[in-house]
C-alpha cells in the first residue's frame, strides 16, 4: 500500500477468477481509499482440462513440483541459448498464480485452460524447468495426458556453496550476486539456509560472478569472492 501527494492510500493486487470448466481470468487491479474500482464484466468461457505426471529423467515421480501452462506463441522463435536459459531459470511468461502442485505420484490436473496451443511447464527445487511440446486444446476437452520431465541440473547450470564462520561452522548470511557477461551486468541477492548453504541457477554459462556474503546479525565483517564461474 502507498499514498499519493493528496494523501489518498492505494494498493495494487492481483485478481484471479476461476470456475471449474471455465477459463481462469487474471487481472492487476489498483485500489484507492474510499473509492469503488469498476472492473466491468469478467467473462469465463468454456475451457479445456488436462492431466499428467511430473517425473525426473529416470522416470521417477516428482512430488510438489509447480505445474502450469503457457501460451505456446510466447515461446516461439527462441534460440537454443534462450531455451537453455529457460530450462535453468524459467520464464516471466510462466504464471505461478494459476499453477498447481504435483501429488506424491507425480500426478497433476490443470483446468481453466483456454483454447489454443499451450506448453505445460513444471519446476521442482534443485532441478531444471521441464517444458512440453505444444499441445492443441479445444473448449470442453478433457482427459489429455502429458508427461513433464524435470531433469537434474547440469554441472555448469548453477553455482552452490556455503558461508562459514571463523570456527568453520555454517552461518546464515545474505548473498549479493553481481553478474557480468560481455556488456551485460545484473545484481540480485538472496539469503542462505540456516547452515549457510546457497545455490542458484546461472543466467549465462559464460558469466562471471562476484559474491558478497553479509552477516544479518552484524557479528562478522563482509566477505567477497570474485571471478566465480559456473562449473
Amino acid at each position: 500500500a502507498s499514498a499519493n501527494d493528496t494523501g489518498v492510500a492505494s494498493a495494487t493486487l492481483e485478481l484471479v477468477a476461476r470456475r471449474r470448466g471455465r477459463t481462469s481470468h487474471r487481472q492487476r487491479v489498483l485500489l484507492r481509499e474510499a473509492r469503488t474500482t469498476q472492473l466491468g464484466d469478467i467473462a469465463l468461457v468454456p475451457a479445456a482440462r488436462l492431466q499428467g505426471r511430473v517425473v525426473d529423467e529416470r522416470g521417477v515421480a516428482v512430488e510438489g513440483a509447480l505445474v502450469g501452462a503457457v501460451d505456446a506463441s510466447q515461446l516461439e522463435g527462441l534460440s537454443t541459448a534462450e531455451r537453455d536459459r529457460i530450462g535453468r531459470r524459467g520464464s516471466d511468461a510462466f504464471d505461478r498464480l494459476t499453477a498447481t502442485r504435483s501429488h506424491a505420484d507425480g500426478g497433476f490436473e490443470l483446468g481453466g485452460l483456454p483454447a489454443g496451443s499451450v506448453r505445460v511447464w513444471a519446476h521442482a527445487p534443485e532441478r531444471r524447468y521441464g517444458l512440453t511440446e505444444p499441445l492443441l486444446l479445444a473448449p470442453l476437452i478433457e482427459g489429455i495426458e502429458v508427461e513433464v520431465v524435470v531433469p537434474d541440473f547440469g554441472p555448469r547450470d548453477r553455482i552452490a556453496g556455503q558461508v562459514v564462520g571463523p570456527d568453520g561452522e555454517g552461518r546464515r548470511a545474505w548473498i549479493t550476486r553481481d553478474m557480468r557477461t560481455g556488456s551485460e551486468g545484473r545484481t540480485d541477492s538472496s539469503d542462505t539456509d540456516a547452515n549457510g548453504r546457497f545455490s542458484f541457477p546461472v543466467a549465462f554459462h559464460d558469466a562471471t560472478y562476484q559474491l558478497t556474503a553479509a552477516d544479518p546479525f552484524k557479528e562478522y565483517s563482509r566477505v567477497q569472492v570474485t571471478d566465480v564461474r559456473p562449473g
